[in-house]
C-alpha cells in the first residue's frame, strides 16, 4: 500500500488545528486510522485515504490555513486506498504540558 507523509508546522491552537486536519481527511473521503500526542507541541495523526482523494485532501488543507509540505514523492497512481500519516508541530510560547508515562514492562 502506498504511503503520503504530510508535515504541518503551524501557530493554530493544536486542538483547533487537529480538528482541522481530522475534518480535511474526512471530508476528503478518508478516515483516522490512529494518532499520537506528544505533550502540547508535537502530535502525528495517521489515516487512509483513496488514492483518487490526495489532491483534495491537500487543497482542503491549503485552505483551511495549515500549509501541508508533501515528504517525498507522491504515491504513485493506484485504484486502491493509501496510507497517509501528518506529522504535526506547534509553535507557541505555552509551557511544556507534562504527562504521566505508565512504566514498561
Amino acid at each position: 500500500m502506498a504511503m503520503l507523509q504530510i508535515e504541518i508546522i503551524t501557530q493554530i491552537e493544536r486542538n483547533q488545528a487537529i480538528t482541522m486536519i481530522k475534518d480535511g481527511i474526512t471530508s476528503s473521503g478518508g478516515w483516522i486510522t490512529d494518532h499520537q500526542l506528544f505533550s502540547n507541541h508535537a502530535a502525528s495523526l495517521s489515516f487512509e485515504l483513496p488514492h483518487s482523494a490526495i489532491e483534495l485532501l491537500l487543497s482542503r488543507l491549503i485552505e483551511a490555513g495549515l500549509n501541508p509540505n508533501v515528504i517525498g514523492k507522491l504515491p504513485k497512481k493506484t485504484n486502491s486506498d493509501i496510507k497517509g500519516g501528518v506529522a504535526l508541530s506547534f509553535i507557541h510560547n505555552e509551557p511544556d504540558m507534562k504527562r504521566d508515562v505508565p512504566p514498561f514492562g
